[in-house]
């Protein structure tokens, strides 16, 4: 393995284990050792922003969407730095966003069911869930939710509920490395398919 993917692995591992910092300082050194694409940019954003630097986080998204215009998944990670940021409203946006590129795109129901989970809002989490497993059938994250929120003793665990709202908003490397839906011919029309002979 190329010591760039190396670090990407590591960044996407801890996230996976809860380290921002750790996702941070491995997504700077797969960038510093040549790794290319908007990956190493959504993993320092959600590290930055789970870490509490914001502004940062917001960056390092930037630099993400640059590299991948008009990708769901980029939008995805707009949604969750927002969300992890405190800013509820544009993390919303951001997963509409993310939906209307790829309506199967189930991480951005499970930030939807994250911003729910913050506001102790049972029915919108248990929704936000029912919709991204409709999407997306299997989504950890959504079934994490789905189940915490059926279940009355885990919904008063504190623990039990951050972990569900860390895996909520923070995509895993299933939602990163997921190839996004083409847009439907329907949405876009012919045009967007055939040039004229």
């Amino acid at each position: 393995m190329a010591p760039a993917e190396t670090h990407l692995a590591a960044a996407r591992a801890a996230l996976t284990r809860r380290d921002p910092s750790g996702a941070v300082r491995e997504a700077e050194a797969a960038l510093a050792a040549g790794a290319g694409g908007p990956e190493p940019h959504w993993l320092a954003a959600l590290g930055l922003a789970a870490s509490g630097r914001p502004g940062m986080a917001l960056v390092a998204a930037g630099r993400g969407e640059g590299h991948a215009p008009d990708d769901p998944r980029a939008a995805v990670i707009c949604a969750a730095v927002a969300a992890l940021s405190g800013r509820a409203d544009a993390a919303e946006a951001f997963a509409a966003a993310a939906l209307d590129r790829d309506p199967s795109c189930g991480a951005a129901h499970a930030v939807r069911a994250g911003l729910c989970l913050i506001a102790e809002d049972w029915e919108g989490a248990d929704a936000a869930a029912v919709a991204g497993l409709a999407a997306d059938p299997g989504h950890p994250a959504c079934e994490h939710v789905a189940a915490l929120v059926g279940d009355p003793i885990d919904r008063a665990d504190a623990n039990a509920c951050g972990l569900a709202v860390w895996e909520a908003l923070i995509p895993a490397a299933r939602d990163l490395a997921r190839v996004p839906a083409p847009p439907s011919v329907a949405a876009e029309g012919w045009d967007g398919w055939f040039t004229a002979a």
